[in-house]
């Protein structure tokens, strides 16, 4: 199918914004690609989302770290969950906890570790009991 036969096939947004997949970029994401660049046309036309850089960026494993630099350094946090959702969605979840953690200023969701050797040095005696409540 050609980019012709493809923006004719989403009518609706088609009629919207005249702008094509970027190359690169999986023919599955055209649809969502379209709804992205007619919400959203300053990001599409901001970032030249058919250069190398782009390219290199979404051959790699790890590309929620690795956005090209114009676009790391102008983009807020949430524009790059949203260019994460619209070309690479396997890696939305690694970039949502990044936006979590910077929206909260925190540098992991991972929660404290649980040491049963310091619960019973640190907070229990042998006049004070420990009381396990196990959820399943």
């Amino acid at each position: 199918m050609t980019s012709q036969e493809t923006r004719h096939s989403n009518s609706f947004f088609a009629e919207l914004i005249e702008i094509d997949l970027p190359k690169w970029a999986s023919p599955e994401r055209n649809e969502i690609f379209l709804q992205f660049a007619s919400t959203f046309p300053g990001i599409v036309q901001s970032f030249q989302f058919n250069s190398a850089e782009w390219a290199t960026w979404a051959s790699n494993a790890e590309c929620e770290k690795t956005f090209p630099p114009a676009f790391k350094s102008k983009a807020s946090a949430f524009q790059k969950v949203l260019v994460i959702q619209v070309f690479r969605p396997d890696r939305l979840e690694s970039e949502l906890t990044q936006f979590v953690c910077f929206s909260l200023g925190v540098k992991s969701l991972t929660g404290l570790t649980f040491s049963f050797k310091a619960l019973l040095k640190e907070e229990s005696s042998s006049t004070t009991p420990i009381l396990f409540v196990i959820n399943a």
